[in-house]
């Protein structure tokens, strides 16, 4: 929990290598000009004597002379490749994304976009609208890149936007900035870590807006519905959900992730609930059939009645969608 999870490089290799004994070559030359001290006259004489007064005024008075850095490139001709494709679908796969095109994808990122397919529509509609670029063939890697680069450019734009590879640091900055965006807001954050007596301290990460807080104790103390799930993040940790029943819909009036989905993880969390809402005491909760999440919900609320979504399943018989079947166990006069 400490330090983020390694995770092995993958990397679309077409072909062990680009070039296989190609003889193209490209030509940079450095030049430094000084105009002033310019030849009227492409003789010997005037070579030699304009380079004898540059290199006194270089050693004596190296301040006061003038000069202009070139460089000159040469890139080779087409026919000067060999060993390997120019011209085709195949070179387009190879080609390096577009950097107006890779802009493109961070600015979007960083405006919001998250899903691929998503992000792809805006790439196609951008190389086509802005680009002007309607001729080109959508095999062509460079302005219309693989589902793979694009999310490696996602991913780098994201990463250029964290104060911190560790995301439990980037967790404690956005916490703090939170607590001065949003003074009244209620969040619990303890960081996975060791004491000095060598006790294990989990991560318990606890939030609850204002909004939320009003929604719960005006409808919460009917029923309540604990929900968790999984596989939102690249770690293995369960994310629930407090929701409650408004005259409109159903809301979600809490939300805790925890480092292990035992009967003590989520009772801590759920306390943590309690002593934000001191008026909340719930007769009823709906919750899976999961003995971690009843203990915990018994033990905090004793003398509750918990509701399983599994018995409530059966008693409506034919009904399979979990929506549907936590919808109409709402009306279920207990």
């Amino acid at each position: 929990m400490k330090e983020d999870h390694v995770f092995a490089k993958r990397r679309n290799l077409l072909q062990p290598s680009k070039k296989q004994g190609c003889t193209a070559t490209i030509c940079v030359s450095h030049i430094v000009r000084f105009p002033d001290f310019k030849i009227t006259e492409n003789t010997e004489w005037r070579r030699t004597a304009n380079s004898k007064l540059l290199r006194n005024s270089l050693s004596s008075n190296l301040d006061n002379v003038q000069g202009v850095v070139e460089y000159h490139v040469r890139f080779p001709n087409k026919e000067d490749h060999c060993n390997h494709p120019t011209e085709g679908q195949v070179a387009f796969l190879r080609e390096p994304v577009d950097p107006r095109v890779v802009e493109k994808i961070a600015e979007l990122t960083r405006c919001g976009v998250r899903s691929v397919s998503e992000m792809i529509q805006h790439v196609n509609s951008f190389v086509r609208n802005e680009l002007l670029l309607t001729g080109e063939d959508e095999n062509r890697r460079r302005f219309f890149p693989t589902a793979q680069d694009i999310r490696n450019a996602m991913t780098k734009a994201k990463l250029e936007n964290r104060s911190s590879k560790n995301d439990q640091e980037n967790l404690k900055t956005i916490l703090e900035q939170w607590e001065k965006t949003e003074p009244e807001d209620k969040v619990y954050y303890r960081e996975a870590s060791h004491t000095e007596e060598g006790e294990r301290k989990d991560f318990l990460f606890c939030y609850q807006a204002k909004w939320q807080q009003r929604l719960l104790n005006r409808y919460g103390n009917d029923l309540c519905l604990l929900d968790a799930t999984y596989r939102t993040v690249k770690y293995a940790l369960p994310l629930f959900f407090l929701c409650v029943r408004t005259n409109v819909n159903y809301a979600v009036v809490g939300t805790f992730m925890t480092e292990h989905e035992n009967e003590g993880s989520i009772y801590e969390a759920i306390e943590v609930f309690k002593s934000w809402n001191p008026l909340w005491k719930p007769n009823n909760f709906l919750t899976d059939y999961c003995l971690a999440e009843i203990n915990a919900l018994e033990r905090a609320f004793a003398g509750r009645f918990i509701i399983l979504y599994e018995i409530v399943k059966e008693m409506l018989g034919s009904t399979t969608d979990r929506h549907v079947v936590i919808a109409l166990s709402l009306y279920i006069t207990l």
